[in-house]
């Protein structure tokens, strides 16, 4: 029986990267979920609750797919989801950048 063990490194590897922007993303949106959950917040900075808007979208669809298959690598198979992980990480960080009192 012989096995890839360079395929499973890079299986490894692509997890570990996914799950390292995953843990900033969920911090990050932990900490503004609630505060752009209120109406007047979104009132007052409109850009920055488009921002929040988007990043909520993507991590409630990443975490429903997890949801679904909770078996750790499923997560490789979702489409494009170091990339979505890495762009909410970007707008979170405008978000926190424009408002530093947050």
């Amino acid at each position: 029986m012989s096995y890839d063990f360079r395929a499973w490194e890079k299986s490894l590897v692509a997890l570990q990267d996914i799950l390292d922007e995953w843990l900033k993303v969920q911090a990050t949106w932990l900490y503004l979920e609630p505060i752009f959950s209120s109406p007047d917040i979104i009132a007052q900075m409109p850009e920055e609750g488009g921002r929040f808007n988007s990043v909520d979208k993507s991590w409630r669809e990443i975490m429903s797919a997890v949801y679904e298959d909770k078996h750790v690598f499923s997560v490789l198979n979702i489409e494009k989801v170091l990339n979505k992980f890495k762009k909410s990480n970007k707008l979170l960080d405008l978000i926190q950048k424009v408002n530093l009192y947050l």
